[in-house]
């Protein structure tokens, strides 16, 4: 897992040329104001879902074996909870169809997302993302998947 400032995204962008087209997405996408759904950056192997949403108080987590996650808070203020997949419980099994398994995970670590910040989530990062910072409040988020080859 990484965790920064999109301001730092320069230093990533090394890790591959789906993590530049990624980071240029997420600079373009800010700018321009985009509008919530689906964007295709690179056919099946780069794409984002724009989202706003309340946050929430409870939630799941979630890890993902084919995509990384690039998680984006454009506006608004969240937590994401992590924790190593190794310490975690299954309880849903993993659905290659949707990409995602559900697991249980007890004392995370618990990241605050305010707008700018962002996590980069790899197949043994469970995650809980959408979660209230202080008290229930409105986020607009960018999630990059990012195609493992």
């Amino acid at each position: 897992m990484i965790y920064d400032l999109i301001s730092n995204k320069d230093i990533y962008e090394g890790l591959g040329d789906k993590y530049k087209k990624a980071f240029e997405f997420i600079i373009n996408a800010t700018k321009d104001g985009i509008e919530k759904g689906k964007y295709f950056i690179d056919e099946d192997t780069v794409y984002a879902i724009v989202n706003e949403y309340d946050t929430k108080t409870e939630g799941f987590y979630e890890a993902h074996k084919r995509y990384i996650d690039l998680q984006y808070v454009v506006s608004g203020h969240e937590q994401l909870y992590w924790k190593n997949i190794k310490d975690c419980t299954v309880t849903r099994e993993y659905d290659p169809t949707g990409d995602s398994m559900l697991l249980t995970a007890e004392d995370p670590v618990v990241l605050d997302m305010p707008a700018g910040t962002f996590a980069l989530l790899y197949p043994e990062d469970v995650h809980a993302p959408a979660r209230a910072y202080k008290e229930v409040s409105h986020v607009k988020k960018i999630v990059v998947k990012i195609k493992i080859d």
